[in-house]
């Protein structure tokens, strides 16, 4: 495919990629080499399971020129065809905005705000550059949020744009894909940090999970105030006035509103699975390697396999 661009277009290039090295992720190390080949003043970083309408180049350049940053990071249309999909995939939005303040993304310097999608990046080249690029993370398996933690903490400016419209993607398949997908990326986001991980997994399940076992066991159960019920009502119906709103912004099934504390649970599950293959198991696997990143300072290859789309 590569080579038929090139052949209609002289600026099209089709780089042969070295064998992995050590201290290495694939992804990081193949973005690594292409940096080192680019030219221009700005680099993008886009995965090949991502669709592409005309204007996701120019839209994404405009976002970066007009808000005055120095990068950024366009999130995708996730489409989700099976159930597994479904009740995992719209996690990304649910916790990107409702719980990270976007205006803090932009304005603060702290890299605790800040977040990624390694679908579609953006870079002015300095930004890059200043940063260290992919080989200052080269190990993270979760290159796209150590990224946008390396340009804040560089002094340049970053941000998240909605590419509902021009980008589309989807993610994974089936329910061994989602596993493998979600499980590799849930525990590295937090740098092993254990106390981080579960204070955001309490948050997540007490904003979105309990409202739905404490209703029926305070009500039919124990007995509860009356006024207790009525605030857990009233936090189940924003709860689902929330996902209603996600689902008509990006085209979700309406049906799948009301399966919001099963979408929840399968979230818990999948950060319990990432914790324990990752501190108990061999390692955490993606694109057909295993790594171990038990200590959360070093990743290391720990084999090599078949790859699972």
């Amino acid at each position: 495919m590569v080579k038929g661009f090139a052949q209609k277009d002289s600026r099209v290039r089709l780089v042969e990629g070295a064998p992995l090295e050590d201290g290495w992720t694939g992804k990081n190390f193949a973005a690594h080499q292409l940096a080192k080949y680019a030219n221009g003043e700005y680099f993008i970083f886009t995965d090949a399971d991502t669709v592409h309408f005309p204007k996701s180049i120019s839209s994404a350049f405009g976002a970066l020129i007009t808000t005055k940053i120095d990068a950024l990071s366009i999130y995708p249309r996730q489409l989700m065809v099976s159930f597994w999909e479904r009740m995992s995939v719209p996690i990304i939005n649910i916790a990107l905005q409702c719980f990270i303040p976007f205006i803090l993304i932009k304005k603060s310097k702290s890299p605790l705000f800040s977040t990624a999608i390694g679908q579609f990046m953006l870079f002015k080249r300095e930004a890059y550059e200043k940063a260290g690029g992919y080989e200052s993370i080269k190990g993270h398996l979760v290159d796209d949020i150590q990224m946008s933690k390396r340009v804040k903490k560089s002094g340049y400016k970053f941000m998240v744009f909605d590419g509902k419209n021009t980008i589309f993607c989807r993610m994974y398949k089936n329910l061994k894909g989602v596993v493998i997908g979600l499980t590799k990326s849930i525990y590295p986001a937090f740098n092993g940090n254990i106390l981080a991980l579960f204070s955001f997994t309490g948050l997540l399940s007490a904003s979105l999970l309990f409202p739905f076992i404490l209703l029926p066991l305070g009500a039919f159960l124990f007995d509860w105030p009356a006024a207790i019920i009525r605030l857990i009502i009233i936090q189940i119906i924003i709860i689902l006035v929330i996902k209603t709103m996600l689902a008509i912004r990006y085209k979700q099934k309406m049906l799948d509103i009301l399966l919001a504390p099963v979408s929840m649970a399968v979230i818990d599950a999948l950060i319990f699975v990432s914790f324990f293959q990752a501190k108990y198991g061999e390692g955490l696997s993606w694109k057909g390697r295993v790594y171990d990143v038990s200590k959360s300072d070093k990743t290391r290859l720990v084999r090599e396999g078949h790859r699972v789309n």
